[in-house]
């Protein structure tokens, strides 16, 4: 839309974009200031569509992992009084996911890590924004320190999920299991 590099007022004094602490993963979002426990730290939104529109049965394995990256099914996370289908997605397109040409909200900059290990300090939560409408936004889980990273659980499904989630969890694994064996 017209208003795609205007900044949500709210998340210009929460949070700001910066090299992730992820090897390999270029940007992240950081707290710009504490964020207390229950509190939005930022605003996942970008073109409210549906699979069909954007992922083709002839795309590669590439080119379905690149469509899909920057997606949430966002219909899965709505209240049902929301009455909303629940196939919606919300997809910032290739051409939007830097934030020269995008920068509206920046919710689908937050890195992922495994909620399954504590490693998260955000989830995703559904909100009505005043502006941008239904939406989601990445709430804290734990008081965020200012200058730490914001990370989210992202919940793929293995069978569907990409290559490097899939190396990133295997890792994760075994550095649990190395540091029970310590124990």
């Amino acid at each position: 839309g017209k208003f795609r590099k205007h900044r949500d007022p709210y998340e210009r004094k929460t949070v700001y974009v910066g090299e992730s602490e992820i090897q390999g993963a270029e940007e992240g979002i950081f707290a710009r200031r504490d964020i207390n426990q229950g509190e939005v730290a930022a605003y996942f939104s970008g073109i409210k569509t549906f699979r069909e529109r954007f992922i083709f049965e002839n795309m590669t394995t590439e080119e379905y992992l690149d469509a899909s990256s920057v997606m949430i099914n966002i219909g899965s996370i709505l209240p049902d009084r929301w009455k909303q289908d629940a196939r919606l997605k919300i997809d910032v397109p290739h051409p939007f996911r830097s934030v020269v040409e995008y920068r509206t909200t920046l919710g689908h900059k937050a890195n992922y890590q495994f909620s399954s290990f504590n490693d998260t300090n955000t989830r995703f939560q559904a909100v009505n924004h005043p502006f941008l409408g239904k939406i989601v936004c990445v709430l804290a889980t734990r008081h965020i320190k200012r200058g730490e990273e914001i990370y989210v659980d992202y919940n793929y499904r293995l069978e569907i999920a990409p290559e490097w989630y899939k190396n990133m969890l295997d890792k994760r694994i075994q550095e649990d299991n190395d540091k029970n064996s310590d124990l």
